[in-house]
């Protein structure tokens, strides 16, 4: 999942995207699930068969508050047993009232420390 709220800006959305295309690139997958969301998801992508080229690039969607509460939700009802990678600042209206889901999170947070997540694994990356 990609945080596409306001305090992000448009230059850290296009970083995110370089980084998960290449990423993407790096791994063998059957399908990926991009959620954009800010409070609300935005968008949806499925990704089939390594097919990064039909990834997108940027986003002009977003800029509203952040809630992390609809990716776990579009998580249960789309993709229950898939992990989730969220990109985001951590700057949250939920973050201390979500549930943890079943499958394996993994935070990768410019904003808050690593340590301030609820659950799964969280990595500080850009400063």
């Amino acid at each position: 999942g990609v945080d596409v709220s306001g305090s992000v800006t448009d230059d850290k959305t296009a970083d995110m995207f370089s980084h998960i295309v290449s990423g993407l690139q790096d791994i063998r997958f059957n399908t990926a699930h991009l959620l954009i969301c800010d409070y609300v998801i935005r968008r949806t992508f499925t990704i089939e068969s390594n097919d990064v080229d039909s990834f997108p690039t940027q986003f002009t969607d977003g800029g509203g508050g952040t809630a992390l509460e609809p990716y776990f939700d579009w998580q249960e009802q789309h993709a229950p047993t898939a992990p989730m990678v969220i990109l985001t600042d951590g700057e949250s209206c939920d973050l201390n009232t979500l549930t943890e889901p079943g499958p394996p999170v993994l935070w990768l947070s410019w904003g808050i420390p690593a340590e301030n997540y609820p659950f799964g694994e969280a990595i500080k990356i850009w400063q």
